[in-house]
């Protein structure tokens, strides 16, 4: 076979294999993927918790990716002391509509979009939520890690427990953001 033959033919492959090198780098982690919002904060508490108020959060994906989101905490202000390390959260076991995953442990945010999920803020830090005062932290993944984590954990149920170790497991990307203001 000639040069320019295996030139031609190799040509197609390497832009090939390039292409998914790009998709992978672009969304295995991308940066700060999600924005939360306060949308309603004065609806009565389906929970048995008497301190805390639930609430509406607008969950936005601003990335291209769909974006599988574990947790979502509101960590206590610094200038607040003595109270809770946590003063509001959104469990993703507690939402009914979007919930996926293994036991519905994560809930899909697709790709540029936004839900809306439940969650709890105390009493005390309702007026800050509401303002804006208060900072989102939260644990995700991208579909192409979590998939690769669904596959890591199925090989490791089925490989001996000597190979299983060896096995890869993408961790979760852990972010903060602020949790923006309730638009009046």
């Amino acid at each position: 076979m000639s040069r320019r033959a295996k030139f031609l033919l190799l040509t197609p492959l390497f832009l090939l294999l390039g292409i998914v090198v790009v998709y992978v780098f672009v969304s295995w982690h991308p940066a700060n993927p999600l924005r939360f919002r306060v949308v309603d904060a004065s609806l009565p508490s389906l929970w048995q918790y008497h301190e805390d108020t639930q609430i509406t959060v607008a969950v936005e994906n601003v990335t291209s990716t769909p974006i599988y989101l574990r947790y979502l905490t509101l960590p206590s202000p610094p200038w607040v002391p003595g109270t809770r390390k946590v003063c509001g959260s959104v469990v993703s076991r507690e939402q009914h509509r979007h919930r996926v995953g293994a036991q519905g442990n994560y809930l899909l945010v697709p790709a540029h979009s936004t839900i809306h999920v439940a969650g709890l803020v105390m009493n005390e830090r309702l007026e800050d939520a509401r303002a804006g005062r208060l900072r989102a932290s939260y644990t995700w993944m991208s579909r192409l890690k979590y998939r690769c984590s669904t596959f890591s954990e199925w090989c490791g149920r089925r490989v001996p427990q000597k190979l299983s170790r060896y096995l890869p497991r993408p961790s979760h990307g852990v972010d903060e953001c602020p949790l923006e203001a309730t638009v009046p």
